[in-house]
């Protein structure tokens, strides 16, 4: 399995755009949390839930665009799955059915796992709505 890049429609460029500026939003939230921790901010009962609120969110919006481009189009998970991870799961696949048929397998098990990630999150999200953040 050659790794080539696939040309992306105008909706999938959206979509792909929406996954960069969520991941790299992530790394920045975590990093707020971070300082703010460390510096024993006065409001830090405020802050800390905001943030792992936001970072939730985040992560589902993530995990739904991942997965659905997974069931539907498949070619941001074929232009951002690792090359290594995906060829494996490929290899693993390609021994029982064509070529085509594992590379399908292979993008849905990718969106299988990140929908397993986004129903976590999900579940997580709610729990601590329902029951207050940790602080």
């Amino acid at each position: 399995m050659e790794s080539m890049k696939f040309q992306l429609t105008k909706t999938e460029e959206k979509q792909r755009k929406i996954l960069v500026y969520s991941g790299l939003c992530l790394p920045l939230i975590v990093a707020a949390g971070m300082i703010s921790s460390s510096a024993d901010f006065s409001k830090n009962y405020i802050l800390q839930p905001v943030l792992l609120f936001v970072l939730l969110i985040l992560i589902i919006i993530f995990c739904s665009i991942y997965t659905f481009n997974a069931f539907t189009t498949k070619n941001i998970v074929r232009n951002w799955a690792s090359p290594r991870i995906f060829s494996f799961i490929f290899n693993l696949f390609s021994n029982k059915h064509t070529d085509e048929k594992a590379e399908k397998i292979t993008i849905i098990l990718f969106g299988c796992f990140t929908l397993i990630i986004g129903i976590a999150c999900m579940i997580l999200c709610i729990y601590f709505f329902c029951t207050g953040f940790p602080q």
